[in-house]
């Protein structure tokens, strides 16, 4: 799957799911604009390569992962992806409180093993990477840009992962 535009869909850009789901090669291509997440893989998928691209302004997560294995994702360029806070205004006191909703750059539950490596995360509205009850996963040489607060790397009951090399940072 190389060279594509994947842009302003309904729901995620690409999905690929299912124990039957393994060996494919996603190269150079731009997936945005779409109204859950960019990238999905989903339910026993596995051996799957990302190298390059982008994913950018959907608003989900930017890439997710969910019950996979042996993803290995290089050189990817994922910005400005998850929903932008709603205000919700009080009548008196203090600034408004932003509602935020799931998303971000990327996340991957029962994920192992697998990589992120080489790749940039910048403006997601939510955390940069978050890993969640998954092992064996390596994060190694990724350039990680924060706003508004958000987390740049999220490790919830994950267990043996490298975090190797990273730069992050509050843009």
């Amino acid at each position: 799957v190389e060279h594509n535009l994947i842009k302003s869909n309904h729901d995620f850009g690409i999905e690929i799911a299912g124990a039957g789901s393994f060996g494919f090669s996603l190269r150079s291509n731009t997936i945005s604009l779409t109204q859950g997440s960019g990238l999905v893989l989903a339910e026993g998928a596995h051996s799957v390569s990302i190298d390059g691209g982008t994913v950018d302004s959907n608003t989900g997560w930017g890439v997710l992962g969910m019950m996979v294995m042996d993803i290995s994702v290089r050189n990817l360029m994922v910005t400005n992806n998850g929903p932008s806070p709603v205000p919700i205004t009080r009548s008196s006191g203090p600034a408004p409180i932003p509602l935020q909703g799931g998303g971000g750059g990327a996340r991957f539950w029962v994920t192992d093993p697998s990589e992120i490596r080489g790749s940039t995360f910048r403006g997601n509205n939510g955390p940069a990477i978050e890993l969640a009850n998954s092992t064996d996963f390596v994060l190694a040489d990724n350039t990680i840009e924060t706003d508004g607060g958000h987390e740049g790397i999220v490790l919830e009951g994950a267990v043996g992962v490298g975090v190797i090399g990273n730069h992050v940072r509050s843009a």
